[in-house]
């Protein structure tokens, strides 16, 4: 049996069977069927996003759903529906209201075991609120409430969450408008909560993984938040960021081991990561979570200044240009290779990146000469001569690939003019007014050309170019001497240098304000949106390195993250919506196998049919590795519905073609969410629809359901009727032999239903004698032993296994399954060595 096939159907039944304790549910493949109004009447008013939730009782399968509705006594108030019947019905179980204050955020947790707790938490107020937690322990008890106090302004989003198990924390995350994400915790059932981390960014999401009582929490949000941030750095080796756009607050991140001049700052598009180039030192610095933390990467050999950095995009490769000598290194596979040398003492190069044909270009001072990389900066070689120019200070090549130069003529200083390739560097035109030296070139978002320069009577201008730089116009005196020019994420403008504060134009370079708050600076960079991700080892306490999981694409959103519990070797799953060129929104998804040690990249595609946000929501059930569901809105058929998909641990990039669950809703939808019912067999789907014009705000909650037919054999029929019985191995756990007893019968035909999804089985009629095999495999799917592979006649057997693979060497511990298939069926247990 291959690997592909073997585990979706091992954890479907791992799920469905195993987590029934050995009843044997057999399964018919996804049915969805839209489910009747769960609120009939009042006006919800759920948020999108984190706006409500639902869990569910593991005791008795009830599931509780929490949702902010209106009343007319108070303003949003916190309704909080409980249904006995796996949704069928709906009750409405308790309300939560803070009069004069609004409720939003509504989030819904259920304990278990001997802290059975039922958990709603929501935020009071619009801006300045706290967080409530309040809690009733079930099946009967009173409510209290917990205020977690100091909350932030303006907080959006937020979760909360629980390990497995009945001894178990609560986690919370939420972020505020000012772009931070604060998580905290409680070690005594919601009664106190302590802050352990906080993270540059908005829309935060957290997921338990791993088993019970070694659980590991992963925490994913959108780093920088929804417009990135500005990063500047400064002669004091100093990187300041600006990520709170609407109060324009500067802060410092931590420092880096220098004090040497900062010549420049580079954001990587591929991997998001942020590079420093420092001074006298020539050190290169890389932070990989925002500027939140710095590292000093490998030394380059003999470097003294680092004068530039670019990188390639959909690769690792990063080119670094030094000075004093002039040298071109390449950072390829950990370890920074020189590529070019130039041997005047004084020289410098900067450098620049074609992102129509991968290729890169570095210009020199002295000496005007251009040189260009075609195979990701291992090999250099000399451009066109460009006739009239001694020293290249800058490189820009458009979007179309034409290659811009400016720079600085000795014989004529202060009248240089620019110059122009639309061959990739082979031949150059003059283009531009002679009458300035040009110093720097931008090209915005909406494919305008700027460039900064002066005047041999000190004049300080700005120009523009609308056709890919063929000719310019000019715009105003600029207030300084520029050193660089950047967009940010709003087209917004900003010029600097080394001496003055940093000047922004809002409109296109007309006109021009000093930058509140700003210093002086050597370099500026507008950040893009990444999706991040870390992981805690013990239980939020700390955490690890920040991963960038997503690649820039104009705007990502909605990061959600869910994980596989009940094994040491689970799968973590990250799925968010980024936009594409086109401008439209796809659902992409990304995966570790390690635990979070590595990321599948690039991400993949749920739904590549392109629409409005997706607005996710991502989950698994409780106690088990997968499989993992997600429900997501998106208007790609003309008209916004929810769509649901899974994917199974053993092919975890591979996920089901997206199913249609709103066929008849129309209007506009909130995001959804999922919850699971008593029974194993799937999860619900809860969305809000909103009816008729805006101003009526009639919102309704939903309830639709994924059906199964449960077979109500008992247990000896249901094995009678599918042709065979697999009991469960004893002793369990073991240390190093078990049994494993298992009964063939000879039967008539009977329908039986396959748990693999969508797939029917087919009638069949036991013969005597029929093949029949069991076979070990560990946690990977990977086969480790073969018990039995015979023809068998109806009756009782035993096998042994002695806890070794094929070849007689022993195996480690861990848990193991094995699965008995007997004509075209099959069952699966699972079981734990112990040593």
């Amino acid at each position: 049996m291959s690997y592909k096939k073997f585990f979706p159907t091992i954890i479907l039944i791992f799920v469905f069977t195993i987590s029934a304790m050995g009843e044997g549910f057999l399964t018919k493949p996804h049915l969805w069927s839209e489910g009747d109004t769960l609120v009939h009447s009042g006006y919800l008013t759920t948020y999108p996003r984190n706006g409500f939730s639902s869990d569910y009782d593991a005791s008795n399968g009830d599931i509780y759903v929490g949702v902010v509705g209106y009343s007319s006594v108070n303003p949003d108030t916190c309704y909080l529906y409980q249904s006995t019947d796996n949704g069928i019905n709906w009750d409405l179980y308790s309300w939560w209201a803070d009069s004069p204050n609004e409720i939003s955020n509504a989030q819904v947790v259920v304990g278990e075991g001997s802290n059975r707790y039922l958990f709603l938490a929501g935020r009071t107020d619009t801006d300045n609120g706290d967080i409530i937690v309040n809690r009733r322990p079930l099946p009967s008890g009173s409510w209290t409430s917990y205020t977690i106090g100091g909350s932030p302004r303006g907080i959006k989003n937020f979760t909360l969450t629980r390990e497995q198990g009945s001894t178990y924390y609560l986690h919370l995350v939420y972020d505020s408008d000012s772009s931070n994400v604060f998580y905290m915790r409680s070690t005594n059932y919601g009664l106190n909560w302590t802050p352990y981390d906080t993270s540059d960014g908005d829309m935060p999401h957290l997921a338990v993984a791993g088993v019970d009582g070694l659980e590991d929490i992963f925490l994913t949000w959108r780093l920088d938040g929804p417009e990135g941030a500005l990063y500047t750095s400064d002669d004091h080796g100093k990187v300041k960021k600006n990520k709170d756009f609407a109060n324009n607050k500067w802060y410092l991140t931590p420092n880096m081991a220098t004090s040497d001049t900062a010549f420049c700052i580079y954001q990587h598009e591929y991997s998001g990561r942020i590079y420093v180039g420092t001074g006298n030192s020539g050190d290169i610095y890389r932070s990989e979570d925002g500027g939140g933390s710095w590292s000093l990467m490998p030394d380059l050999s003999g470097a003294e200044f680092v004068y530039d950095i670019v990188g390639q995009n959909h690769t690792s490769n990063i080119v670094a240009a030094t000075g004093e000598p002039a040298r071109i290194f390449l950072w390829y596979m950990g370890v920074w290779q020189e590529k070019l040398e130039l041997g005047a003492e004084d020289a410098f190069l900067c450098l620049a990146y074609d992102r129509t044909s991968g290729h890169f270009f570095a210009g020199s001072t002295p000496g005007g000469e251009v040189y260009k990389s075609t195979n990701g900066g291992d090999y250099w070689f000399e451009c066109g001569e460009i006739s009239g120019l001694d020293k290249v200070h800058t490189i820009l090549v458009t979007d179309s690939g034409t290659v811009l130069v400016a720079g600085y003529y000795d014989d004529s200083p202060y009248k240089t003019p620019m110059f122009r390739s639309t061959n990739g560097g082979s031949s150059w035109n003059i283009v531009g007014d002679s009458l300035y030296h040009y110093r720097c070139l931008l090209q915005a978002q909406d494919g305008t050309i700027y460039a900064a320069g002066y005047s041999s009577t000190a004049q300080k201008k700005f120009m523009k170019s609308t056709n890919d730089g063929v000719s310019w116009t000019y715009l105003t005196n600029s207030p300084i001497y520029p050193l660089f020019i950047c967009e940010g994420y709003d087209g917004t403008l900003y010029i600097g240098n080394n001496l003055e504060p940093t000047y922004r134009s809002t409109n296109g370079g007309s006109s021009w304000e000093q930058f509140s708050g700003s210093t002086e600076a050597t370099d500026m960079i507008q950040s893009h949106p990444y999706v991040a991700v870390k992981k805690s080892t013990n239980l939020g306490t700390s955490w690890g390195a920040t991963q960038i999981v997503s690649e820039y694409q104009y705007d990502v959103s909605d990061p959600k993250i869910a994980a596989g519990q009940g094994t040491s070797s689970y799968k973590v799953w990250i799925v968010f919506s980024q936009k594409d060129y086109a401008d439209e929104w796809e659902l992409r998804h990304c995966h570790s196998s390690d635990q979070g040690g590595s990321w599948s990249s690039p991400p993949g595609n749920v739904d590549d049919n392109p629409g409005e946000k997706q607005l996710p929501a991502l989950k698994g059930k409780r106690g088990t590795s997968g499989p993992i569901h997600v429900a997501y809105v998106s208007d790609k058929d003309g008209t916004e519905r929810v769509y649901w998909a899974d994917v199974m641990p053993g092919a975890p990039s591979s996920w089901g073609t997206p199913i249609k669950i709103s066929t008849w809703r129309s209007s506009t939808l909130h995001c959804p969410e999922l919850t699971f019912v008593s029974t194993p067999s799937g999860p619900g789907i809860f969305y809000c629809r909103l009816f008729g014009i805006p101003i009526a705000k009639t919102r309704d909650l939903f309830f639709d359901a994924e059906h199964f037919t449960d077979v109500e054999e008992g247990e000896e029929e249901l094995s009678k009727a599918k042709g065979f019985s697999l009991s469960q191995n004893y002793p369990n756990p073991f240390n190093p032999v078990t049994s494993i007893q298992y009964t063939v019968h000879s039967k008539q035909s009977h329908p039986i239903h396959t748990t693999q999804k969508s797939v029917y089985g087919s009638q069949f009629r036991v013969h005597s004698p029929i093949h029949t095999t069991l076979t070990i495999y560990n946690v990977l799917g990977q086969k480790v032993r073969t018990l039995v592979d015979e023809v068998k006649l109806p009756g009782e057997y035993k096998a042994v296994w002695d806890g070794k693979d094929e070849k007689g060497n022993p195996v480690s511990s861990g848990v193991y399954f094995y699965e008995l298939k007997v004509d075209d069926l099959l069952e699966v247990k699972k079981m734990l060595l112990i040593k």
